[in-house]
């Protein structure tokens, strides 16, 4: 057992990743703290509950409509120089709210505009870091390092959302705004500190960010895209993966409290029981993927996941809850599974773009799983809402699964 859960952690043998992911911690940490202080302030300035979706909105813009900007950012400038500026500018634009507020004339209009710019640059952060991982990795581990970075994003997350909630009751949220431009400084001093041995030395294109032909770039990227079975197919079960948590992330509330009757301690503890199965499912994924074949790995990892959510949504008791929550903590995690499987598709030249169209895809496969939820919700019972949307995910991604299966045993790719 010990042996399975070393090769799990296996990538955190290298020391350039072991900084990063410390990084990447600190990042999601304070970006929820961040959030959960944006959306407090906004309604204290506002009085508006719509407000907030508004903000959510607008964070999904320059995923969707500047991702070709985005990806010559990535495949222009070395990643490392590229996370270390967004580090300074984030921690800028956040103390920039607590600025405006001590002047006294900040409005709703500068969260906005502030979380759009933040969005932006967690855009570039996005195809940044997966290109940047690819550099600090060898080939052998990478699968181990987008599984620990899965669990240290979920408990980034969990920590960031219990951080940012404390801070705003015990002081304010300008208070939030600035442990999160702390931890901005923090990353960006872990960024600078990151040297080794580099397993791949990326090619870079000469092209401006800002020059001639972003629209045929985008276009003959999503030609690509779409014609690569072994990227198209994987893009779609990893997009499947991630809607779902983002899904169930939103829905869990009102499961809990409605369907349940728990406390908001109880509440607590079965947000807590998905981290836990984030960890395990982070410690499992590289184990499992050397020791099954690919076929049922590709091809099962939704439908459990699927199966997960049925019995999670049929729990009578919190304690039944918790621990079949942590079912599904673990086996959403197979996401890093797919993720990998899209990084070994990628050309070094060109990868920089797929991962912000990979990214922009993403933002707006969550803005329709909000919207699915939001409409089933107002016609069905939330179990019976978790029931539809798990036959909707696995019949959904069926084909997909079967396609990559036959395209990996073609090519028989490693």
């Amino acid at each position: 057992m010990s042996r399975s859960i070393g090769s799990g952690l296996a990538a955190l043998s290298v020391s350039a990743y072991r900084r990063y992911i410390v990084c990447i911690l600190v990042s999601f940490l304070g970006n929820l703290a961040h959030l959960v202080a944006a959306t407090w302030l906004l309604l204290e300035i506002t009085g508006n509950p719509a407000s907030v979706p508004a903000l959510f909105l607008v964070s999904a813009v320059p995923g969707v409509v500047l991702a070709p900007v985005v990806g010559r950012i990535v495949e222009r400038y070395d990643q490392r120089l590229v996370l270390l500026v967004l580090d300074i500018v984030q921690a800028g634009l956040v103390l920039a709210i607590p600025l405006t507020s001590a002047l006294g004339v900040l409005g709703a209009w500068q969260l906005y505009v502030q979380e759009f710019a933040i969005a932006f640059c967690g855009t570039v952060f996005f195809s940044a870091t997966l290109s940047f991982v690819r550099n600090i990795v060898p080939p052998e581990l990478l699968l181990s390092a987008n599984s620990v970075t899965a669990f240290v994003y979920q408990l980034g997350n969990t920590l960031g959302a219990l951080v940012g909630g404390l801070v705003v009751s015990i002081w304010s949220p300008y208070a939030a705004m600035v442990m999160n431009a702390t931890t901005f400084a923090l990353s960006a001093l872990g960024i600078l500190s990151i040297g080794g041995r580099r397993f791949r030395q990326p090619r870079r294109t000469s092209t401006p960010v800002l020059g001639p032909g972003l629209r045929k770039e985008l276009v003959s990227t999503l030609r690509f895209m779409g014609r690569s079975a072994g990227l198209r197919d994987a893009a779609v079960l990893f997009l499947a993966l991630t809607g779902a948590q983002r899904f169930l992330i939103g829905q869990v509330a009102p499961f809990v409290e409605g369907e349940l009757g728990a406390s908001s301690l109880e509440y607590g503890l079965i947000q807590g029981a998905l981290a836990a199965g984030a960890l395990v499912g982070g410690v499992l994924i590289p184990v499992l993927a050397s020791r099954l074949p690919r076929k049922l790995l590709i091809q099962g990892a939704v439908p459990f996941a699927g199966a997960a959510i049925v019995v999670f949504s049929q729990s009578q008791t919190s304690a039944q809850s918790a621990v079949s929550y942590l079912l599904v903590g673990v086996v959403l995690q197979f996401w890093a599974y797919y993720q990998t499987l899209i990084q070994h598709e990628l050309d070094p030249l060109t990868e920089g773009r797929n991962y912000a169209i990979l990214g922009a895809t993403q933002a707006a496969s969550h803005f329709l799983v909000f919207l699915v939820g939001t409409v089933l919700t107002t016609l069905l019972s939330i179990r019976l809402v978790y029931l539809v949307f798990a036959v909707i995910l696995v019949v959904a991604t069926v084909p997909s699964a079967r396609k990559l299966t036959r395209y990996h045993e073609r090519t028989n790719t490693p």
